[in-house]
């Protein structure tokens, strides 16, 4: 219903992203409220984006406290654009790196060797920002 597998459910509780769910007596098997399946689709929609474990248990923890400032919650998502921000600049990096080498094959295909060194000087560039 959240969209987690039983796996990632079962791991989120052994690393104390989640706490252990009310197991039913009879077969064993959890037992989520309504209000646990909403705290499960924050925990689905934090995981879609990437977040770090640790950040996942703050996020979580400050919404467990009901701390109405939110200034946890705030901050954490911030650094989270952050790092999707900087993930984002290196695929772009990466996807013009690709460019330029379908590029560089293009000019040496058609044996034009000069246009071929400009691409090659400009994809040697950016292969030396993308190893930083």
């Amino acid at each position: 219903m959240c969209g987690l597998p039983g796996s990632t459910l079962r791991y989120y509780e052994s690393v104390g992203v989640l706490e252990p769910a009310r197991r039913d007596e009879s077969s064993g098997h959890r037992v989520y409220s309504d209000s646990d399946l909403d705290f499960l689709l924050t925990v689905s929609c934090l995981n879609a984006t990437g977040m770090p474990l640790d950040d996942m248990r703050q996020y979580l923890a400050a919404i467990r406290s009901g701390d109405p400032k939110a200034e946890t919650q705030i901050s954490l998502l911030r650094q989270q654009q952050e790092r999707l921000r900087e993930r984002m600049r290196v695929l772009q990096m990466q996807q013009q790196y690709l460019s330029l080498k379908v590029s560089y094959w293009q000019a040496e295909e058609s044996g034009n060797e000069e246009e071929a060194g400009l691409i090659a000087g400009q994809a040697a560039g950016l292969s030396s920002l993308l190893r930083k």
